[in-house]
């Protein structure tokens, strides 16, 4: 795994994502291999898709369900997802990014069963990775917080 550390450490959206606080080289370099170039997704939900983390509804008549997840993804992307988003939440402690300002809001009151949070939180990061890669750029915070 490091040789595919060295060997892509030049690759702009490596960089891109290594900017992202807690998001490491080989969170990076591994979310990058399995997404493919980022740029072929037109949008967010589309890379979504890929992953599988896109919600499906079972809705007939009166019933109504808050939906999951179709899992119909990449399972090795969605891995990887969800450990860079518990890292992510672990890094910032200050709670300065908008992934981890969400995620603690939501969570502050949920007792237990935070996986459909976890999976939210997974959606924002993903789509804060497509913004930065569509637009070239690396993350920095907001100069008003």
């Amino acid at each position: 795994m490091q040789e595919m550390v060295t060997a892509s450490s030049e690759m702009n959206e490596v960089k891109i994502l290594r900017s992202i606080p807690g998001l490491g080289d080989l969170a990076a370099v591994g979310l990058v291999a399995e997404l493919g170039d980022i740029r072929r997704f037109t949008t967010p939900q589309k890379m979504n898709a890929f992953v599988g983390i896109d919600l499906i509804f079972n809705d007939s008549g009166q019933l109504k369900t808050s939906g999951f997840i179709s899992k119909k993804g990449n399972s090795v992307a969605r891995k990887l997802l969800y450990t860079s988003f518990l890292h992510v939440i672990m890094a910032d402690r200050e709670q300065r990014l908008r992934v981890t300002q969400w995620y603690r809001k939501r969570s502050a009151n949920v007792k237990r069963g935070k996986k459909k949070l976890i999976i939210g939180g997974m959606d924002r990061l993903l789509r804060l990775v497509h913004h930065l890669v569509i637009n070239n750029e690396e993350f920095q915070f907001d100069k008003s917080g």
